[in-house]
């Protein structure tokens, strides 16, 4: 059985508007970045004001695939 988690900090650490919070992280994703495979990465989980240009950064780089975790 599958449950949707509520977003309890939206608009405290990171936009609570949906389009806004997209467009925030389309700004922070470095554009034409050569993107590896890896079979893992640790990204920080602080607000995105704090870490979110490191999590950007990192997640640019790499290849997430379709399926991150198997069900």
């Amino acid at each position: 059985m599958s449950s949707i988690r509520r977003a309890c900090v939206a608009g405290k650490f990171y936009p609570s508007d949906t389009n806004e919070l997209a467009a925030f992280i389309r700004n922070i994703i470095p554009a034409g970045v050569e993107q590896i495979n890896a079979r893992g990465v640790i990204l920080p989980h602080a607000g995105y004001v704090y870490s979110g240009k490191t999590a950007a950064l990192t997640i640019g780089k790499v290849k997430v695939p379709d399926i991150v975790f198997p069900e």
